[in-house]
């Protein structure tokens, strides 16, 4: 990479951030990333931040070809910086600190069109793009890395896949990666990854019923097991595939039918001690689980 200057962005916790550390896997990764030689790692917890990393690069690079690699937790279609660490709501208004396609977010991004050798997205599925099955969202790692290889006129990738420190080589990404390769202004962006749609589910749709909570990385003033006024259902699906990884479970709850669970993946799945489900009916869930922590 002598011929590149290379830059690695790693999210990092807000000051004053009340939520739950990541089980250390940002310091993991800052300790593993900052011992390579010639590469220059800064933290961002926002936006903002990424903005003003950049800009300093392009500065630094003295006209060497600049690629970027910006490191933290993820789903499909969303890179989270210090939205590890906040409540959703707060974690996407300004000064922004999750990536995804917000329009005013992306916004600071434009400065800096045309002076990126490559940029890669670095979190958990971040650039899958999900089962439509199972997931209603239009924001997917497909159209993420559309959105921003249009806006910064180069070559966006992310991984499909789970990301751990034993990933990286010579400090870079060495998995599989989805994205885009920007070819000229004349014509759309070129697309590098696999079809656009993840096999996830084997089994048939079931409910199951959360009566208790008992740990959430969720910004609240109670740590403790919190009873739920009424069991909140979720519609899920069984599914039948690798045991789901993450880093940072969003919650510990009890299932009426299967005992202790974990919710993860951005409320995308729960996962028991033996079998595991996509929700289908995360919105509905998110509601839910805001009435019964935050009670008005």
């Amino acid at each position: 990479m002598a011929d590149r200057y290379q830059l690695t962005i790693l999210a990092d916790k807000p000051q004053g951030a009340t939520g739950v550390d990541d089980t250390g896997f940002v310091d993991a990764m800052a300790a593993a990333l900052g011992a390579i030689p010639g590469a220059t790692l800064v933290r961002a917890s926002t936006i903002l931040d990424v903005d003003s990393a950049l800009t300093e690069a392009e500065a630094d690079a003295a006209g060497k070809p600049l690629s970027v690699q910006i490191v933290g937790h993820g789903t499909s279609g969303q890179l989270l910086l210090g939205m590890t660490w906040l409540p959703e709501d707060a974690a996407r208004a300004y000064p922004f600190y999750v990536i995804d396609t917000n329009p005013v977010a992306l916004g600071f991004f434009r400065n800096h069109r045309g002076k990126l050798a490559d940029l890669t997205l670095v979190g958990c599925h971040v650039g899958s793009v999900g089962n439509p099955d199972i997931e209603d969202d239009a924001v997917n790692g497909r159209s993420l890395t559309f959105v921003l290889t249009e806006l910064l006129q180069c070559r966006v990738v992310a991984p499909v896949d789970y990301v751990a420190a034993a990933d990286f080589k010579d400090g870079l990404y060495a998995g599989t990666l989805n994205g885009w390769a920007w070819t000229d202004h004349l014509g759309p962006p070129r697309w590098l990854g696999d079809t656009p749609v993840e096999v996830a589910h084997d089994g048939d749709a079931t409910t199951l019923e959360i009566d208790r909570i008992d740990r959430t990385a969720l910004a609240i003033k109670s740590r403790g097991p919190h009873t739920v006024a009424r069991p909140i259902t979720v519609d899920a699906i069984q599914i039948d595939k690798p045991p789901l990884r993450f880093a940072t479970p969003e919650l510990d709850v009890n299932l009426t039918t299967h005992g202790k669970a974990r919710i993860v993946g951005n409320r995308r799945y729960i996962v028991t001690q033996d079998k595991q489900f996509a929700i289908k009916n995360r919105d509905v869930l998110t509601r839910d689980l805001r009435k019964s922590l935050w009670p008005t």
